[in-house]
């Protein structure tokens, strides 16, 4: 199961050009962790951050404050990698679970990866975003657990 995962869409997507320069990624992660940027990136990453209890939402953070690999991650995942990973598995029965409110890895994305997965399913869950294990965890297990796993 493979829930808004981004490596098909890396050429199409600025985040991922924007981060290929070491500096600008030290200073997104440091602009992430900031508590008083905390609410302008609740809103950009959260449909309603509301519906996440603080103490989530603070851990969430400050679990970014501590996250080494988020400044090498630009240097592993790019699509030189994903075309190799791609290669080996994209006769893989993957179940793909996207939000169809996602803005992070946006659903119109999808596309990239219906082509290079030809043998995997697709769901596109409406009111979900980026983090619906976070907005709506309930219904993410039950997604998980009740609807793909059984």
């Amino acid at each position: 199961i493979m829930h808004s995962i981004i490596g098909a869409s890396l050429q199409a997507r600025w985040f991922p050009k924007l981060m290929k320069f070491y500096p600008m990624r030290r200073l997104i992660h440091w602009m992430i962790y900031q508590p008083a940027l905390r609410p302008r990136w609740e809103k950009r990453l959260f449909l309603e951050p509301e519906k996440i209890p603080v103490v989530l939402r603070t851990r969430f953070f400050e679990d970014y404050r501590a996250c080494a690999a988020f400044e090498v991650l630009f240097d592993l995942i790019t699509p030189a990698w994903y075309q190799k990973m791609q290669a080996k598995t994209k006769n893989e029965p993957f179940y793909f679970l996207w939000g169809g409110q996602e803005r992070v890895v946006a659903a119109n994305f999808l596309d990239y990866w219906r082509n290079d997965y030809p043998a995997g399913q697709f769901e596109i869950v409406d009111d979900w975003d980026h983090f619906p294990m976070l907005e709506t965890p309930e219904a993410f297990y039950h997604k998980l657990i009740d609807d793909i796993l059984k």
